[in-house]
């Protein structure tokens, strides 16, 4: 919806509708305020003409604030019924500026006995031009309360013009004023009924416009700063997708969240579906697509719930690290404990599914600990943080040799040796000793833990796929 100008709406940003969209609803917040604020000055100034002049001849003044309500309700009308134009806050702020031009300095025609135009100028009715000038600034736009200032400036000096050129109305430059020698002769010419001061009005109409000015700066810093908090969270939200809750604010206040490209160890978690594709040949899509949304979301839940980073959704699975950005003493003990919570996790997944008559899903979870390469690789303003080496790979296959040993759970004993020197006595309840397999792409072979599903005995050999395996 673009009914608002360019300088209410904002600069576009770089990359992001949504920063756009949060500034333009608080434009828009900022313009109903400002009508709003506008006549709530006016009922207030009603009710301090009832109170404070209690004459009929205020009723003047009292015609004007009708007008005034009656185009304020006419704007936020349009405002609410979605009919406002980018044009329309401008073509309103031009006409309160003729109006109130005319109520200060215009004759009541309601007086008794009508006094000397130019003594119109000698009461403080120029603060009222404030009033409005200082509303347009909650519409956010620093073009908006330029504009209002010149509105209000230019009817104003026309109508001191209109007084100057009124017969019998004289000036500083002219007359007794500028004729006269001693203090007391300057007093008594300043204090005159038909004197304008034309320099006292135009320092009125500077001081207006300097206040517009610096009005101005500070609406658009406001923006700026809307901008920026906008950005912001934005970046927040970015980041909570892939980062623990926990960390979102330590890398948020970062001028550098992840600092260089660096090498550490750290450990990785795969889960996959197993049978996926026979899935899919089975379901509609709109099935298979809840079940993943559902699967996702329950496991994205285990990632963060044990400080880890989600590093990708792998179509029906995902890739989670546990030492990025920053190592921790527990790496390898948080990864083994959110492996455990994803099986109950989809345990609860399977029950329900079960119970509503869907078919049920297995997966297939590899843990792996070692030496990655972590760091942004993107290269540009969009950020893509990941890792990379051969310890990724590594658990890529482990999580594969889930099908091949019958089994979830599938851990390196690399990983298991890292339990050993971490904090606290390792928990590796369920899991038993499978050897020494080999693994596609690594020479020599890789020592193996599986999760036991089955009664105690000996291990299962694994099927000679296993070397074959993708």
């Amino acid at each position: 919806m673009r009914w608002l100008p360019r300088e209410v709406r904002g600069p576009p940003a770089p990359s992001s509708a949504a920063v756009r969209q949060a500034l333009e609803r608080e434009a828009r917040r900022g313009v109903e305020l400002a009508i709003k604020a506008r006549l709530v000055a006016l009922v207030a100034i009603a009710l301090w003409l009832v109170i404070a002049l209690p004459q009929p001849w205020t009723l003047f003044h009292h015609t004007f604030i009708l007008i005034f309500l009656g185009l304020g309700l006419i704007q936020l009308g349009l405002l609410k019924g979605g009919h406002a134009r980018s044009w329309h806050a401008f073509a309103f702020a031009a006409c309160d500026g003729v109006l109130l031009a005319a109520v200060l300095l215009a004759p009541n025609p309601l007086l008794d006995v009508q006094p000397p135009p130019a003594l119109a100028l000698r009461y403080a009715n120029v603060v009222f031009l404030f009033v409005l000038l200082a509303g347009s600034a909650l519409t956010l736009s620093p073009a908006l309360v330029l504009w209002t200032a010149v509105c209000l400036v230019v009817p104003w000096a026309a109508g001191v013009a209109l007084i100057v050129m009124t017969p019998g109305v004289i000036t500083e430059s002219a007359g007794p004023f500028a004729s006269a020698s001693t203090l007391d002769e300057t007093v008594r010419a300043f204090l005159r009924p038909d004197l304008v001061h034309v320099n006292i009005q135009i320092k009125k109409a500077f001081v207006v416009l300097l206040v517009a000015g610096i009005l101005a700066l500070v609406v658009q810093r406001a923006r700026r700063i809307v901008h920026r908090q906008a950005a912001a969270e934005r970046e927040r939200t970015n980041l909570a997708r892939y980062f623990s809750p926990n960390l979102v604010p330590s890398l948020a206040g970062r001028e550098q969240p992840f600092g260089d490209v660096r090498r550490q160890p750290i450990a990785i978690l795969f889960i996959d579906i197993k049978g996926f594709t026979a899935l899919c040949e089975r379901l509609p899509p709109e099935p298979v697509v809840a079940l993943l949304r559902d699967l996702h979301a329950r496991l994205s839940t285990c990632v963060f719930a044990h400080g880890a980073t989600l590093d990708k959704y792998t179509g029906d699975g995902l890739m989670a690290t546990f030492g990025t950005p920053d190592p921790a003493a527990d790496d390898a003990t948080r990864a083994l404990a959110c492996a455990r919570a994803m099986i109950e996790a989809v345990a609860a997944l399977n029950a329900e599914r079960a119970a509503r008559g869907e078919p049920t899903i297995e997966v297939g979870i590899g843990v792996h600990y070692g030496q990655v390469v972590q760091g942004d690789i993107s290269g540009g303003e969009r950020l893509d943080f990941t890792v990379l080496g051969d310890a990724v790979n590594v658990a890529a296959r482990i999580e594969r040799l889930t099908r091949d040993f019958a089994t979830d759970l599938v851990v390196s004993g690399a990983l298991v040796e890292r339990l050993r020197e971490e904090p606290g006595e390792p928990d590796l309840s369920g899991l038993v000793p499978a050897g020494e397999v080999p693994v596609r792409g690594r020479e020599g072979k890789l020592a193996i833990w599986l999760r036991r599903t089955a009664p105690p005995g000996p291990p299962t050999a694994p099927r000679p796929a296993a070397t074959a395996a993708p």
